[in-house]
């Protein structure tokens, strides 16, 4: 396992000093380099098997069905996560997530799974999986905007 060395500084940098809102190891503790080479590991797993973040963010956007507006929408986020959220900033976000959220070995048995051949289709599955959900609710609050509105007003309180 290789980890590069800005990456594995950077996920570091935004669990341990706070860059971040991602949450801290619930012991307190610093992450250990192996804990960052095998969240490094599963990220880049993870983005070979899914074609990026970037991806899977830009996935409900340009949906099929959205025509040109859903493209220009696509484009105008493609610009902004080029901007504020390059592939190694996505990437130590990521690594930065999963050792606050996983001990050691459970990133090991995480990879080990990953590595099979299906948690490779999980992977692979799971960005389409969550896009076709999210166009399914999209599409229901779009066609009872009207009752999603007035519960919303009733629930702030606003006469």
């Amino acid at each position: 396992m290789r980890v590069s060395r800005l990456t594995r500084v950077a996920a570091a940098l935004l669990v341990v000093a706070g860059a971040s809102p991602l949450r801290a190891q619930s012991n307190g503790a610093s992450p250990t380099a192996r804990q960052l080479a095998l969240a490094d590991s599963i990220t880049r797993l993870t983005e070979q098997e899914t074609g990026g973040f970037e991806r899977a963010i830009l996935a409900t956007f340009g949906a099929p069905g959205q025509g040109d507006a859903g493209a220009r929408m696509a484009a105008a986020m493609r610009r902004f996560l080029d901007k504020y959220f390059p592939a190694d900033t996505l990437r130590a976000l990521a690594i930065g997530e999963l050792v606050a959220t996983y001990t050691e070995p459970e990133l090991a048995q995480l990879l080990g799974f990953h590595r099979t051949d299906v948690g490779r289709k999980m992977l692979k599955q799971s960005a389409a999986t969550t896009s076709r959900v999210q166009q399914h609710v999209s599409r229901i609050m779009t066609e009872h905007r009207d009752e999603l509105m007035q519960w919303l007003v009733e629930g702030m309180g606003v006469p």
